[in-house]
């Protein structure tokens, strides 16, 4: 009775084991799919860090295809999102956040802000930018 006792224990100790050394060492998958930017061109003081932030998310997920379309005019920009809501990412001049966020446009982000403890890793003014009435709705970009 004592021997079969050990021998259970022994196997279920070995079984154990290789469950964490072969479940443990499985490696991350790259993430595949799409990213849609629109960036608004009016805010051409920040072409270079827009272009610096684009260009280290492209060598960090190299497995994500990446379509930046660019406009100018406030109107198109948010007749186009209105119309065909396919961006993931949209770069515009505060004022235009602030009216799409309010016109309901755009999704609040508080959530993502939080869990990323993204208010201790910036300044303040950076979080704040994004801020309207208590919610988020996106981060400022800084040189």
């Amino acid at each position: 009775m004592k021997k079969t006792k050990n021998l259970v224990f022994i196997v279920l100790l070995i079984i154990l084991n290789c469950n964490l050394v072969f479940g443990c060492s499985k490696g991350k998958e790259e993430p595949k799919g799409k990213l849609s930017i629109l960036i608004q061109n009016n805010a051409s003081q920040d072409v270079d860090v827009i272009n610096t932030l684009i260009a280290n998310y492209k060598k960090a997920h190299s497995q994500i295809e990446i379509k930046i379309e660019n406009m100018t005019e406030n109107e198109k920009i948010e007749k186009v999102t209105v119309d065909k809501p396919d961006y993931d990412v949209l770069i515009c001049e505060r004022n235009m956040m602030i009216s799409m966020a309010r016109q309901g446009y755009l999704s609040d982000i508080s959530s993502n802000v939080s869990n990323n403890k993204m208010i201790d890793k910036f300044y303040s003014i950076v979080s704040t930018y994004g801020r309207i009435d208590d919610k988020y709705y996106g981060i400022g970009v800084m040189p």
